[in-house]
């Protein structure tokens, strides 16, 4: 017949069985613990790689879009040397007619026609202000490439005392929505300029 164990043995063994399964439950958290943090150090690797990625496209992106004749530039060169009040006559092509207008006794004319004024002294400001954001010289001229062959625009201005200026105006840059133009009779420098002079005188002269 089998003997039962005394007590103080069958404390013992109970206390054995209980630690052993502590021992078995703290092993298996510990490991949940140590696999938990594997998979967050795996999330944070992801994360910046990812992250790196992102950083790298972006950042040639924004090198791209600052380099380059058909890049954006932030640069600003003023090349308007004309003083709005003194501006007299302008003269501009829309689909290959010609139009202009003139200043008499502070009233701008069509013809005999008298225009909007307020237009006019916006559009002679921008003329005053006209400023590129760059200067292509040398090999970066290209005015086949960049419409002045066949310019869509030809803007001539004429101040009180007979001076002025002529703009050829070339294609819309299709990054920087800027213009190439010519200045007067340089045809060895390309300038980009805003949109907003090449809009001004895009349409026909509109009536007071």
């Amino acid at each position: 017949m089998q003997e039962r164990p005394e007590q103080g043995e069958a404390e013992e063994i109970e206390t054995g069985g209980f630690l052993g399964i502590w021992k078995e439950r703290r092993f298996a958290d510990n490991h949940m613990e140590k696999k938990q943090i594997r998979n967050l150090i795996i999330l944070v690797i992801i994360l910046a790689a990812c992250i790196g990625v992102f950083l790298a496209v972006k950042g040639k992106g924004d090198a791209e879009s600052s380099e380059g004749g058909t890049k954006e530039s932030t640069a600003s060169i003023p090349i308007g040397s004309l003083s709005a009040d003194d501006i007299v006559k302008l003269s501009w092509m829309v689909d290959g007619e010609e139009y202009s207008a003139e200043k008499r006794d502070d009233v701008w004319y069509s013809g005999s026609v008298s225009l909007n004024g307020q237009d006019y002294s916006v559009y002679t400001a921008n003329l005053e202000n006209l400023a590129a954001s760059r200067v292509l010289e040398g090999d970066e001229v290209k005015p086949r490439e960049f419409g002045l062959d066949t310019p869509s625009n030809i803007i001539k201005v004429q101040t009180v005392d007979g001076t002025g200026l002529e703009i050829t105006v070339g294609i819309q840059n299709p990054v920087t929505q800027e213009y190439y133009i010519w200045l007067n009779d340089d045809k060895d420098r390309v300038y980009l300029i805003p949109s907003t002079v090449p809009l001004d005188f895009s349409h026909k002269p509109e009536k007071a």
